[in-house]
């Protein structure tokens, strides 16, 4: 299904407001509303919310909006897969429980984590892949899940490689700067590439009974 609860985009409307820029220009261009994305936990079309991102990007100046805007996201506001993450044992069975539970906070994205020897894949893919033609987006969600897992392990992991389906002409620089690794743009795939020993720390907050809580 092409929705998503409307998180990163009340992420997005704020950041232009602390930027005094034309937030609800923005919002036009995708044909939204702020009422659509004043509550957090509401629904909303997938696909207007990139074409948001790319819009927020054009009025605000920053052609790496959407990497940029990570650092000003409280993880906690994704609300139970947060939580889910918090009290798993691993950074691996994290993410593994995000990618089961993706369909609560997300529904038109899958995610698979595969194995390649000392790295670990997590590929992404969009249930419409022509939106992986827009870049906002795109990185902006590979910035979250590097941000996610500094959160969840309370270390500073650092990416093996980000890979993009989109192109990019410009500011490829800014991009690795961010996520400090090698990104290739232009890929077949979208995904992140882990450290395995990373993907094997423990999470200092597991907790198995909560998480059975959360959960069943």
């Amino acid at each position: 299904m092409n929705r998503t609860r409307a998180v990163w985009s009340n992420a997005a409307y704020k950041d232009l407001k602390r930027r005094r820029r034309n937030a609800t220009r923005a919002l036009e261009q995708a044909e939204m509303t702020e009422l659509a994305i004043m509550d957090e936990e509401r629904w909303i079309p997938f696909d207007k919310e990139v074409k948001f991102f790319e819009a927020a990007a054009e009025i605000s100046g920053d052609d790496c909006f959407g990497v940029h805007l990570v650092s000003k996201i409280d993880v906690r506001k994704a609300g139970l897969l947060a939580y889910i993450g918090l009290a798993a044992r691993t950074l691996d069975d994290a993410f593994r429980n995000f990618i089961h539970y993706l369909k609560v906070h997300n529904a038109a994205m899958r995610g698979e984590l595969v194995d390649d020897g000392p790295r670990v894949r997590l590929q992404i893919t969009y249930l419409q892949p022509t939106l992986l033609k827009l870049k906002q987006r795109q990185e902006m969600g590979t910035a979250l899940d590097l941000h996610i897992a500094r959160w969840l392990t309370q270390s500073d992991i650092n990416l093996v490689e980000a890979q993009f389906v989109h192109r990019r002409n410009e500011n490829c620089d800014e991009v690795e700067r961010v996520l400090g690794c090698p990104v290739l743009f232009g890929q077949k795939k979208f995904q992140t590439v882990f450290h395995r020993d990373d993907m094997e720390r423990p999470i200092p907050t597991a907790d198995r009974q909560l998480l059975r809580v959360l959960t069943r």
